[in-house]
């Protein structure tokens, strides 16, 4: 029978060997506990304490003011003003007890097996945590796990598979198994990893690895690299453009909260993005270094301020530009290719190996140092960055479309300039640049400077 201790007041104390504490608190079960005002514990050895607590199932320890631990959730944890521990236990074999644990203020874990700590906190009711490793693990205060089942959640407002809380919060079994950790770290699509503050993992499947500002090595980056601060403008106007394709604020979620510059984000499905500031935009594309950009399906950018925007394109080195598809820029400072007014590309099947050499043309190779291959109609344009209000205006350069020369030529050597198509330069004579503007000019052979007559 239930014991009523003569210096508290156990009201309808039912429970076989049970305790009940306080006014109106009620232990129904053999072995329950119940500690301070309207508090209940229902099942077997379960244990609530705290102001309109309860503990409803079995082996059940709820702890705090309105804690609870719901029907049928076996040995869950409920801790902290508000805390929830739900899940009914899966039904296979062998059976296993939901073991829920919410602890924190307004902790909520919802389904079996996950483990909820933090102001806040939560994960939610899934259908899909009938087999073992399918609880959430979230730890941060406002941290969330909105997958399915397998989410890991560690970091102050960090969140998985947030296209579900954008969706409603209706679970849907394909969003599971992501992995958020670092404050405000997120992933919205499923299987997707966003790892260091601020990192944003857009695309299903996609890695982010980094975060989005470099100000302790500020000074030191670009006394080295001037343009980390002055090209900042391409970083906007391609924050703009993904916020154009992406809408329901999937393009805004790459954009810090200043709207200025992007974190480290992962944008397209199965894309990878490790550095700071760094963005893989196109499908399968990857982005490595600090400030590195990726727009092009299979693309790759491995640098400080490697642009690779062609498909399957490479860009290796610091300020290296591959925009051509299936073109190459390996070096420092080398540029092959430009966006086209009428959203084509030039540098077609185009490389550059070395530092500071150009290329329009397509087709075109340049190894070496300061070689200019072709020339083509450049238009500046000004636009603004983002749709926030009082956004920067960023210039955008592109080429008119059909003005592009250079095509199937070839630069060795340093400072060498082709303007016309079918041609090609090696090495330079006497300190002086050699200039090749007829259609299949030879400029040298055997290190004789030739008339263009292909002899």
């Amino acid at each position: 029978m239930a014991v009523p201790l003569p210096w508290g007041t156990a009201l309808n104390p039912e429970g076989d060997w049970g305790v009940a504490i306080g006014n109106g608190a009620k232990a129904l079960a053999a072995g329950a506990r119940a500690l301070g005002a309207n508090s209940t514990a229902k099942g077997v050895n379960s244990t609530a304490i705290g102001w309109d607590s309860k503990s409803e199932a079995d082996r059940g320890i709820a702890i705090g003011e309105t804690a609870s631990v719901e029907d049928g959730t076996e040995n869950g944890i409920a801790i902290g003003t508000g805390a929830k521990a739900s899940g009914k236990g899966s039904t296979g074999t062998p059976s296993l007890p939901a073991s829920t644990v919410a602890i924190g203020q307004g902790a909520q874990a919802l389904e079996n097996g996950d483990v909820v700590i933090g102001r806040q906190a939560k994960s939610i009711a899934s259908t899909e945590h009938g087999n073992p490793g399918s609880g959430a693990v979230v730890a941060g205060a406002e941290a969330a796990a909105y997958g399915a089942r397998g989410d890991v959640v560690i970091g102050a407002s960090a969140e998985t598979n947030v296209k579900v809380k954008q969706s409603g919060g209706t679970v849907d079994a394909k969003y599971a198994q992501g992995v958020a950790i670092g404050s405000t770290a997120k992933t919205y699509g499923t299987q997707s990893l966003a790892l260091g503050a601020d990192t944003r993992a857009i695309g299903n499947s996609s890695v982010a690895i980094g975060g989005d500002d470099i100000d302790m090595a500020r000074t030191e980056l670009e006394a080295a690299v001037p343009q980390l601060k002055a090209g900042n403008g391409i970083k906007k106007s391609f924050n703009k453009e993904i916020e154009d394709k992406f809408t329901g604020g999937l393009g805004s979620a790459s954009i810090n909260v200043k709207g200025k510059y992007a974190n480290t984000a992962a944008i397209g499905d199965a894309t990878t993005a490790i550095g700071t500031l760094s963005e893989a935009f196109g499908t399968g594309s990857t982005a490595i270094g600090i400030n590195s950009l990726t727009k092009g399906t299979a693309s790759t950018g491995i640098g400080i301020m490697a642009r690779s925007w062609g498909t399957n394109s490479l860009a290796l080195g610091t300020q290296v530009g591959a925009y051509g598809d299936r073109s190459s820029s390996i070096g420092d400072t080398n540029q092959v290719g430009l966006d086209m007014k009428d959203g084509s590309k030039s540098g077609k099947e185009s490389a550059a190996v070395g530092s500071n050499n150009t290329i329009y043309g397509n087709q075109a190779y340049a190894v070496g140092a300061g070689n200019t291959i072709g020339s083509a109609t450049v238009v500046t344009t000004t636009e603004a960055n983002g749709s926030a209000a009082g956004a920067d205006q960023d210039k955008i350069t592109t080429v008119t479309a059909g003005t592009v020369k250079g095509n199937m030529a070839g630069a060795f050597g340093y400072k060498n300039i082709i303007n016309a198509d079918n041609a090609y330069a090696r090495q330079q004579l006497h300190g002086f640049r050699r200039r090749c503007h007829g259609a299949g000019e030879q400029c040298f052979r055997d290190g004789k400077e030739r008339d263009g007559s292909r002899q």
